[in-house]
């Protein structure tokens, strides 16, 4: 561990977190009339992921009285995707949508007509405001829905920003793009995409819907002063029909340190792979996994925990789940005969799950891959696959996963025990440091010998410690000898009106 004191003075520590409970409340799947909502945790208690607790009953979630088709208004919840918000740290439920509802922790309904549509594979996204302190969320809505049939629509992606504390909203943005893209409709699937080594920056990665002779790509970035339009990148082959799939990422593809991630895409025909730098905003080096579906349409995509494997899975009448080793090239192949969804999403527990609904019991099933860094054997499954884990009778459709609120890359999870690297720079000052740089001893002068908190900063935003700094001869000392190499940032704080001073300290090798 570093250490840092400063001359004659008291330090005062932070706390730090390693739970990471975002994933806890999986909330999706349209009920058939007359049935409530319900849900399953991959917690039995708190911070234990021993398997599935469910299937649990919303308290106080409303019977539906009315169905009215796949593909329209769905009932009283999405059939397809939909996103949960659950505090990482304590497993608190914050709320839940559809991408067109959102429904808070009492599973009371806040807004209806947000605009995602709930016949979309993803139809809604999730990710922090990236200020301290975390209160408030973006909350992206997709309303393109490529079903086939005569209410298939599409659209721009919008965003609100929803205040977990006052429960109101802001009013829906649709993204900005630059003039030079004059059709801006989107494909079903995004995602919400950390920085690796900026746990105060994140990514939304989008497809649009047309032209369908090319496959566009679009970064919009994240950050404490909003969302901004970063690049379009046109990538691999597509056509007419490619305008549903899903998107996933994993950290595991590319080895620290890096600002790489690797973007996993389905389309209905197409499985391929992409690079994404989360530094720069780039995505590019697209390659293909496979673009034979064995006779019906690619649904889902995710990762195994140790990244080695890729898994993806068909969709309606008959659900083919796949397994791609990286090293090899070898793809193997399972069916579930009668039975359609392919909903995968990789869990905290370590385990890969699978959704499935009979064609013709309309039963819901949750099974699970419980060796997912380990080659899938074809035909017997067994010690590999665990069918029916979790099921429920009359569930009109579900299809998909929920998404997740999104949390850095890196699992820190301690968001305020730092502040924004960028507002730190905005609010940044010329105060007298000195020597700078320096490998051992810094001073800093004191305005009128009033007494100052002092906190010291690291480029990602971490607070290295805090002191409450005394008064000697006028100046501050700071030993940052044990500090690795590198550039720091040090505020100021006069405990009697609240000012604040920032400076750069930048420190030298031994």
């Amino acid at each position: 561990m570093k250490r840092l004191t400063i001359i004659g003075l008291i330090l005062f520590s932070c706390q730090s977190f390693s739970q990471q409970l975002q994933d806890k409340y999986w909330i999706f799947g349209n009920p058939e009339p007359g049935n409530v909502m319900t849900n399953f945790t991959i917690y039995d208690n708190f911070n234990s992921p021993l398997g599935l607790s469910g299937p649990n009953l919303i308290p106080g979630f409303p019977t539906i009285s009315t169905g009215s088709g796949a593909g329209q208004d769905m009932d009283l919840f999405g059939g397809e995707g939909s996103a949960v918000a659950t505090d990482p740290i304590t497993g608190d439920l914050f709320f839940y949508t559809d991408g067109n509802r959102l429904w808070d922790e009492n599973h009371n309904l806040q807004i209806n007509g947000m605009g995602g549509n709930e016949s979309s594979t993803q139809p809604a996204g999730i990710c922090i405001l990236p200020k301290c302190p975390i209160d408030s969320f973006y909350v992206f809505a997709n309303p393109t829905s490529n079903t086939g049939q005569s209410n298939q629509a599409f659209g721009t992606i919008s965003y609100r920003m929803y205040d977990k504390i006052s429960k109101t909203f802001t009013n829906a943005t649709t993204l900005p793009y630059p003039g030079s893209i004059t059709n801006t409709d989107a494909g079903e699937g995004m995602i919400v995409v950390p920085a690796r080594n900026n746990k105060f920056v994140f990514y939304l990665i989008s497809r649009l819907a047309n032209p369908t002779t090319n496959n566009w790509f679009v970064v919009h970035k994240i950050d404490s002063n909003g969302v901004t339009y970063m690049n379009r990148y046109d990538l691999g082959p597509a056509s007419a029909g490619e305008f549903f799939g899903n998107l996933t990422y994993s950290v595991e593809r590319f080895s620290a340190p890096t600002d790489n991630v690797e973007i996993a895409v389905t389309t209905s025909n197409l499985v391929y792979t992409l690079r994404f730098n989360t530094l720069t905003g780039v995505l590019d080096n697209y390659s293909l996994i496979s673009n034979n579906p064995q006779g019906d349409f690619f649904y889902d995509v995710e990762y195994a925990p140790n990244g080695n494997f890729l898994y993806y899975s068909t969709y309606w009448l008959q659900v083919n789940l796949f397994q791609y080793e990286f090293s090899t090239g070898n793809e193997v192949m399972n069916s579930f005969f009668n039975r359609g969804g392919g909903g995968l999403k990789k869990a905290s527990d370590g385990y890969v799950y699978h959704l499935t609904k009979g064609v013709t019991n309309q039963i819901t099933e949750v099974g699970r891959i419980i060796s997912p860094n380990s080659v899938m054997p074809s035909g017997n499954m067994t010690g590999f696959y665990e069918n029916n884990v979790w099921s429920k009778p009359s569930v009109t459709v579900a299809l998909n996963f929920p998404e997740f609120v999104t949390i850095p890359t890196n699992g820190d999870l301690s968001f305020c025990n730092g502040v924004s690297v960028e507002q730190v720079k905005s609010d940044e000052q010329n105060i007298n440091i000195y020597p700078n740089p320096s490998n051992s001893f810094v001073y800093i002068d004191l305005i009128n010998d009033v007494l100052e908190e002092v906190q010291l900063i690291d480029v990602t935003g971490k607070v290295i410690d805090n002191y409450k700094a005394g008064i000697a001869n006028g100046r501050i000392g700071l030993d940052i000898t044990n500090l690795i190499e590198g550039v720091y940032f040090v505020t100021l704080t006069n405990t009697k009106n609240g000012s604040k001073r920032v400076g750069k300290i930048i420190k030298l090798v031994d």
